[in-house]
């Protein structure tokens, strides 16, 4: 028995992250896909050793997930509206060897009902 009828990738680039404990939020995934999320995957990777807080959260304010290179398959937004897509945020808290800009890549993944 198939719990999520519908799946969608999206790949998206953070605008170029220039300054250290602010938030970079940007939209994705707000394509008024029909359905209610059943669950999602998310991953970010980014070039050298910045560290980096970044959080996934539904575009209506929350909830949130923390989210990181290792990835993550999360339930925390089952039954919420994939209508309204998603906010990625990202904060910088220190370069590493990181250039700047950082640009910063997400995977996502979501499945409705």
């Amino acid at each position: 028995m198939s719990w999520a009828k519908n799946t969608r990738a999206y790949s998206a680039v953070s605008p170029g992250i220039e300054r250290l404990d602010s938030v970079m939020a940007y939209p994705v995934a707000n394509d008024n896909e029909a359905g209610h999320i059943a669950k999602v995957y998310i991953d970010v990777s980014y070039a050298g050793n910045a560290t980096v807080y970044s959080e996934l959260c539904h575009a209506s304010g929350s909830p949130c997930i923390q989210v990181g290179s290792v990835g993550r398959q999360s339930t925390a937004f089952a039954g919420l509206d994939a209508a309204v897509g998603f906010v990625l945020k990202h904060n910088v808290q220190s370069w590493g060897s990181s250039p700047r800009p950082l640009f910063i890549q997400s995977n996502l993944g979501v499945w409705t009902q």
